[in-house]
């Protein structure tokens, strides 16, 4: 079975430790292409939304960032990391 094959049997199931301990699943955002696929992949959540890197050249954030932004936390369900 391939690795991708693997991962997707598994996607769904909780991550649980041998001793009962939930483990949080969360994703990083870095990209526009990005959203989503944290949820996509079976990820809880976002644990890292990567703002640093949609900084333009002057430091500041555009309309368009900002929509970026809010539009990755909507798509996330809200979910940060805990």
């Amino acid at each position: 079975m391939r690795a991708a094959e693997v991962l997707e049997e598994l996607r769904d199931r909780p991550a649980v430790s041998t001793d009962g301990v939930h483990i949080q699943t969360v994703g990083e955002i870095a990209r526009r292409e990005d959203m989503g696929k944290p949820l996509e992949q079976g990820a809880e959540g976002v644990g890292l939304l990567r703002t640093e890197l949609l900084y333009d050249r002057d430091s500041r954030l555009g309309e368009e960032r900002l929509n970026f932004i809010k539009g990755s936390l909507l798509r996330s369900g809200g979910l940060p990391s805990r």
